[in-house]
């Protein structure tokens, strides 16, 4: 090998504002007079890939994980394609081999987002994102448990909605998991068919009830112990031009009550009287398709009250990744899934995106001491 010359090689830097700033390297040139094949020197804390410093990559990265990358160009004043790409070879090291172990309480559920059903896997103790699957289906949960999940046996409690196809998983991957019907589905469902009595209803009411539904539709939603005092005193008022509504209305907060209850055998009994509640009231054909999937889904349900584990977690996290989708503008699938995973799994911590803000860029970014840089290369200058 025989020096050759030198070539000037410019890496873009951490911006210095309001000018990108640019670092010159004089690489030296060698060739083997073998086989006549040129090689450069090799230059530390440089990324030859993208031709941008490494520190700058790993800012670039970090920050398209919790921004949309349009923010990311404005906020490092580079390419928006530069940043997409930096991503994507970042994201690629990230969850080339990436697996988890099974955590002690695993949720499950779907989310509609990019035209489709995509089942979401968390961590339901630790509130971290496992897995965003590409389709929700028996088979989609499957593979994505084989491919990636590690120490089956820790799962002990199965968080989920009343979606057969999970819990037939639940059963056949994990037989010693208690299976535990989210709280909140299962209200959910009571407060459904009060809606449809109240719309059947509706036409028999007189004008001047008719007119005050609009403001009232949000305080239908919320439990009677849960509104304020001015909404509890209008629902009240608009009940009493309906003895049917007023009747239904009961029925549907009493159902509320069961999930009071200090244990499940209280619950069970609580449960029972609410039945009997409603037929007593003549309203039992209205409530018949509650009773029926609380009759199928009862052993699930009231496993809340031996693990009071919910899957409200598995909600905030597919409104996070909602949020990531609703920002992006053309992103695909596993692009979501990569940031979904690397903001809210468990790969980075939550403290290493501190200071990847877009209305500032903190000063211990903005290194000035550049000592760490090999004397090859040139002192810096913007343009």
């Amino acid at each position: 090998m025989v020096k050759n010359g030198t070539k000037a090689v410019r890496y873009r830097d951490r911006r210095r504002d309001p000018a990108p700033t640019w670092l010159v390297v004089k690489r030296q040139r060698m060739k083997c007079h073998s086989c006549g094949k040129t090689l450069y020197q090799d230059v530390p804390h440089m990324d030859d890939r993208h031709y941008i410093t490494a520190r700058l990559r790993y800012d670039i990265a970090m920050s398209s994980a919790k921004r949309t990358f349009a923010d990311v160009s404005a906020m490092h004043g580079v390419e928006e394609t530069l940043a997409r790409r930096v991503f994507r070879s970042f994201a690629d090291e990230k969850l080339l081999a990436y697996r988890y172990d099974a955590p002690r309480v695993l949720g499950i559920d779907e989310n509609h987002v990019l035209g489709g059903a995509r089942g979401v896997i968390v961590d339901v103790g630790k509130g971290l994102l496992l897995d965003v699957l590409p389709g929700r289906t028996q088979s989609d949960v499957r593979r994505g448990f084989m491919e990636r999940m590690d120490n089956w046996q820790n799962v002990e409690v199965w968080c989920q909605d009343m979606a057969g196809a999970y819990k037939g998983v639940a059963t056949d991957l994990f037989p010693k998991a208690l299976v535990v019907v989210d709280k909140f589905h299962v209200v959910m469902k009571a407060n459904y068919w009060w809606n449809r009595i109240r719309v059947a209803e509706t036409p028999k009411l007189p004008k001047e009830a008719r007119e005050k539904i609009p403001g009232l539709i949000r305080a239908f939603d919320r439990h009677w112990d849960q509104m304020k005092r001015g909404q509890q005193d209008r629902v009240a008022e608009f009940l009493e031009y309906s003895p049917r509504l007023k009747t239904a209305w009961t029925i549907k907060e009493h159902f509320y009550y069961f999930y009071d209850a200090k244990d499940r055998e209280a619950a069970e009994k609580a449960y029972t009287a609410w039945v009997q509640f409603a037929m007593k009231n003549g309203q039992h054909a209205e409530w018949k398709r509650l009773m029926t999937m609380m009759q199928r889904w009862k052993p699930e349900i009231f496993n809340y009250f031996d693990h009071r584990w919910t899957s409200a977690k598995v909600e905030r996290l597919n409104r996070s990744i909602k949020d990531i989708n609703r920002a992006a503008n053309g992103m695909d699938f596993q692009t979501l899934r990569a940031k979904a995973l690397l903001r809210h799994g468990q790969l980075i911590a939550p403290k290493s995106f501190t200071h990847y803000h877009i209305d500032t860029m903190p000063t211990d970014l903005i290194v000035h001491d550049l000592d760490w840089l090999p004397e090859a290369i040139s002192t810096p200058f913007a343009g």
